[in-house]
């Protein structure tokens, strides 16, 4: 719920939209990126924007299936993916 407000009123109420920015989504981010690159056996070439595509990739879903209600919409999903 508090995603929704942010994301509304970021036009109009810029500050909070950035404070939520720095406070979640960057330090997952940096998290993300220095445990990609502990891990040199990956061989990403950018730890960084693999981190920002994976997480891109995760917040889409939640945007998608919570945020539209999209999960009340019958959408073929594969077995193995876990209902949020």
């Amino acid at each position: 719920m508090l995603l929704k407000l942010i994301l509304g009123e970021s036009g109009r109420f810029p500050e909070p939209a950035q404070l939520f920015v720095q406070a979640l989504p960057q330090c997952g981010w940096n998290l993300l990126t220095r445990y990609l690159q502990s891990h040199p056996k990956l061989n990403l070439p950018n730890p960084d924007a693999t981190a920002r595509i994976f997480t891109g990739t995760l917040i889409r879903y939640v945007m998608t299936q919570k945020m539209l209600q999209c999960d009340r919409i019958a959408i073929a999903l594969p077995p193995w993916l876990p209902k949020l």
